[in-house]
């Protein structure tokens, strides 16, 4: 039990694009010009972090501006390696004109000091994850006919540094992928969860219960289970062929660190510790937020969510505890307003993209 009690990125455009006045929900209204509505946020996020930034529990975080603009790159993924370093794969737009077929896939390594773009390829970055030093990625392309994408899957050995295409994978829709092992890959998609054990070489559709939702549900590995996260926890040690269930209906597991769990639900989010008899939660917080990412190392507890609130659309939240969950510091990372745009790690690590394509370190 302890094995299987022991965080990734679908993006969010929370601002709609175009012109016109925005209303709650993210619907447009004819109207005011939208230099108009862009001064308007600006005036209330001026006031928002004004008001909030006066509580010590509440204030811009530590993180600056390390390398200077990725010009027309957009990040759908990102993955703190350790302190100071990382990955982010997405896609550069074309200069002529950005179309899906134009696009091109990229994955750039980053260190304090430097930045390599270490892999170029058609179409667009997915997800990655990593085991050790060897990291795994899945991109796309458009289908031919228009409708749909072609998947396929990239290694690379040596923490990001080279790139290996590995084959495609047969799958009508992914979006996440897990790092299992050197050979073991699973991946996530819309009415879909795949696995390779021989490195990618084939593919075998696995049957969990449910339908599979990579909005709603994500994967995680933990110690010799691989767990399927969402209205519960869904759990195998044999490559899918039988499961273990916890089920909690009134919440929604959104990521697990050991045995530390991040839930969200229709009225609060919580962070809480699996026990044998449930789960004892530790802390709650308000629903102006979608929290996606948990990273917990001894008694610290850090995890990111994405702000509905005055901050919305306008960078993310990081939520922080160094006595297991008895006092907490919000801190307010001004980056893209996408889960695939920045990643936290142990050790105060962190990596993200802002929307200038500038890439963002913690510290000074």
């Amino acid at each position: 039990m302890r094995d299987f009690l022991g965080l990734r990125c679908e993006p969010f455009d929370l601002f709609p694009q175009g012109t016109g006045e925005w209303r709650p929900g993210g619907k447009r209204e004819k109207g005011a010009p939208a230099v108009i509505v862009k001064m308007v946020r600006l005036v209330c996020l001026f006031w928002a972090f004004l008001f909030l930034g006066a509580g010590c529990s509440h204030f811009l975080s530590g993180w600056s501006v390390r390398h200077g603009a990725l010009q027309g790159y957009y990040p759908d993924t990102t993955r703190v390696l350790g302190s100071g370093t990382g990955l982010t794969g997405g896609y550069v737009r074309s200069e002529v004109e950005d179309k899906l077929e134009k696009r091109r896939a990229a994955i750039f390594l980053v260190t304090r000091d430097t930045v390599l773009r270490t892999y170029d390829g058609p179409g667009w970055i997915l997800s990655m994850d990593r085991t050790g030093t060897i990291v795994w990625a899945i991109g796309a392309t458009l289908k031919k006919e228009g409708q749909g994408s072609d998947y396929r899957l990239l290694r690379s050995e040596d923490n990001g540094k080279s790139w290996k295409e590995r084959g495609p994978i047969s799958a009508l829709s992914l979006i996440k992928v897990l790092a299992v092992g050197p050979n073991e890959v699973w991946a996530l998609g819309a009415r879909t969860l795949v696995r390779t054990a021989d490195g990618g070489k084939t593919w075998q559709a696995v049957q969990a219960p449910g339908e599979r939702d990579p909005y709603k549900e994500s994967l995680s590995v933990q110690g010799r289970s691989v767990l399927l996260l969402g209205q519960g926890i869904l759990a195998t040690r044999n490559g899918g062929r039988t499961w273990e269930k916890r089920l909690w209906p009134d919440v929604q597991i959104v990521d697990i660190s050991g045995e530390v769990l991040l839930a969200k639900s229709d009225s609060t989010h919580r962070v809480g510790v699996l026990t044998h008899g449930g789960v004892q939660w530790l802390a709650s917080f308000e629903k102006k937020m979608w929290p996606f990412r948990l990273v917990v190392e001894g008694k610290a507890i850090r995890f990111l969510a994405v702000p509905s609130d005055a901050f919305l659309g306008s960078g993310m939240y990081l939520y922080e505890s160094y006595d297991y969950g008895k006092s907490w510091r919000k801190t307010f990372i001004l980056c893209r307003a996408s889960e695939g745009a920045v990643d936290i790690g142990p050790g105060g690590s962190g990596l993200a993209v802002n929307v200038k394509g500038e890439l963002l370190l913690p510290g000074r």
